[in-house]
């Protein structure tokens, strides 16, 4: 499989099914640009690794982001509800926010090493969803 002819799609498909892990992997790295595009739905690559908890995807995707502060603090532009729930189950606290950041979705996993690395990366602990909430 050459890995530099594959689309991001293919990225978003294999985090989003959990499956490949390596193969997501070594397609980020052959193609980094993939690190800004954006799902269908409106989510970055980096909203769905921090959802998922893909820490060497995270770390990934901060190195190719590096001093990219407007990406690391992009808000999701999904909002379409129902397609939300189908992607995340009830597991998901996730599922019922919409227009936040990287940093919003860490801080509703819990996961304090996903939050300490983005905001190391520049996250802003400031900004709010559409919602008027901040992380």
């Amino acid at each position: 499989m050459h890995l530099k002819r594959k689309s991001s799609s293919h990225l978003y498909f294999f985090f989003r099914t959990n499956i490949a892990h390596v193969l997501a992997y070594s397609l980020l790295e052959a193609r980094p640009t993939h690190v800004t595009t954006r799902t269908p739905q409106g989510w970055t690559l980096l909203h769905v690794s921090v959802i998922r908890k893909f820490r060497p995807f995270i770390t990934t995707i901060l190195k190719h982001a590096a001093g990219n502060k407007a990406f690391i603090n992009d808000i999701d532009t999904w909002v379409d509800l129902e397609q939300r729930w189908m992607f995340a189950g009830d597991e998901y606290p996730h599922r019922y926010v919409t227009g936040g950041t990287a940093l919003h979705y860490a801080c509703l996993t819990g996961d304090f090493e996903i939050i300490e690395e983005l905001l190391k990366a520049g996250a802003d602990w400031r900004k709010i969803d559409s919602h008027g909430r901040d992380p």
